[in-house]
């Protein structure tokens, strides 16, 4: 369906643009997936090369309609017009009809609405020997206290044929991960109390890596390659900082048992394996498809420790319901939402003491940036918006932007936290987002990539 979108500046007090398709409206604000700084990794024959990133300059277009399940980067291109991608529902996607599309006599660009077609087929889920039985609890007085909301960080990886798909074009792959990760974390806010996706690293393999346990024509031993890369996510200095690890892959995902090709799977995961040796996930996803963000949804929640519905703890919801954690896939009007007992069961893991990383965020400060569409993050948050923004209530009490030359000369905000629990004040400093002012001359300097630079 080819579509001619309309974007309009809110009065609404939840909604900061509203974009109209053709009768179909959406109330948008600006969200974030992003860790304050993004770990860019390209795994190549020669080598890994890596780049840290801002990642609010990554997310400053990125917007969301929470109610309607979209997730959307609304790039400007120019008299009041956008470049739109992504997801306006759990079932469609949209995109530019190409770069320099057709306009509408109202001089709107055209795009394309299409269903996103995601294959049907079973999940598997992996259940490692685990100690979690053998293991106490928290205390009940802790149990209860279970918090408001919680963060799960995530490095994303894409498989061989995923990264080549995108060719050169890194930004694109980063874009497209990022929307993708974000409609995962939508997903996820449904739960009680809800979790969001912090994406602290995005990795694109362009060479095999000795995880990678691969058949002639490319089709993945899952089995094999989620134990090893299991394996590998727990000892890796770099991937082991994230609570789950998940690779998107384009080619088929096979099990085999005895040396016999048993079936293929949409996706694997190992239960309740999140912050653990084996915090890691699999599944397919055709690339700028967005085909496989129910699978990683589904995936992630293994790992916090949810079972298919109808098995395990979860015997008391059927899987003919259509839930989420329903296998095989289903569609319906359950297929984006989770059943009682997954939610229960994940709101458990996280009384569990292996699960604390899930309520220590290492890497991420998921925040929502103010409605502009800046060149630079730093015009719309200077230091003391940083510190409110960041360190925020539950995990912090108090927050104070402490204003030192010598820190803005390196490009370093530095803020005076309280803890909630304890009370204890910390000094914590990080690098000012790009765009942020860092002399007194005329005309200022600012911010890019950590240095103070001409404008």
């Amino acid at each position: 369906v080819t579509v001619y979108p309309q974007v309009y500046e809110s009065r609404q007090e939840d909604a900061e643009k509203i974009l109209v398709l053709d009768g179909y409206s959406l109330n948008l604000k600006k969200a974030s997936v992003l860790a304050d700084t993004v770990l860019l990794l390209e795994v190549t024959e020669n080598g890994t090369h890596e780049k840290y990133v801002q990642g609010a300059h990554y997310e400053r277009h990125l917007f969301e309609d929470e109610n309607k399940q979209a997730s959307l980067i609304l790039k400007p291109v120019g008299r009041r017009d956008y470049h739109i991608t992504g997801m306006v529902n759990f079932t469609h996607r949209i995109e530019p009809i190409a770069k320099y599309s057709e306009r509408s006599t109202q001089e709107r660009l055209a795009h394309r609405i299409s269903l996103i077609d995601a294959a049907p087929g079973p999940y598997d889920v992996h259940n490692v020997e685990s100690e979690s039985e053998n293991e106490p609890r928290y205390p009940d007085i802790e149990s209860r206290a279970l918090p408001s909301s919680y963060t799960v960080e995530a490095h994303f990886i894409t498989g061989i044929n995923h990264t080549e798909y995108f060719g050169n074009e890194t930004e694109d792959r980063v874009a497209y991960a990022m929307l993708f990760m974000h409609s995962v974390s939508l997903r996820l806010q449904q739960l009680e109390p809800p979790a969001r996706i912090g994406l602290t690293a995005i990795e694109g393999l362009k060479a095999t890596q000795p995880y990678l346990n691969r058949l002639e024509n490319g089709d993945v031993k899952v089995y094999e390659t989620l134990d090893a890369l299991g394996k590998y996510a727990h000892t890796n200095k770099i991937h082991k900082m994230s609570d789950v690890v998940y690779m998107a892959v384009t080619v088929g995902l096979v099990k085999f048992k005895n040396g016999i090709n048993i079936g293929g799977t949409l996706g694997m995961a190992n239960l309740g394996k999140a912050c653990r040796d084996g915090r890691a996930a699999i599944g397919l996803d055709r690339p700028v498809t967005f085909s496989g963000v129910q699978t990683a949804t589904h995936e992630i929640a293994h790992l916090l420790n949810a079972p298919h519905d109808g098995w395990g703890n979860a015997t008391n919801c059927s899987a003919e319901e259509g839930y989420i954690m329903s296998s095989p896939r289903r569609n319906g009007n359950n297929s984006c939402a989770f059943s009682r007992c997954s939610a229960k069961i994940i709101a458990d893991f996280l009384t569990w003491p292996y699960s604390r990383c899930l309520l220590r965020n290492t890497a991420c400060h998921v925040i929502s940036l103010p409605n502009k569409a800046a060149d630079l993050p730093g015009d719309v948050m200077d230091g003391p918006t940083f510190c409110k923004e960041y360190y925020r209530k539950p995990r912090y009490s108090n927050s104070t932007y402490v204003k030192l030359k010598s820190d803005l000369d390196q490009c370093v905000f530095r803020c005076l936290v309280k803890y909630t629990i304890g009370g204890r004040l910390e000094n914590r400093t990080s690098f000012a987002i790009d765009g942020t002012i860092c002399s007194a001359s005329e005309p200022p300097k600012i911010c890019r990539n950590k240095i103070c630079v001409d404008p």
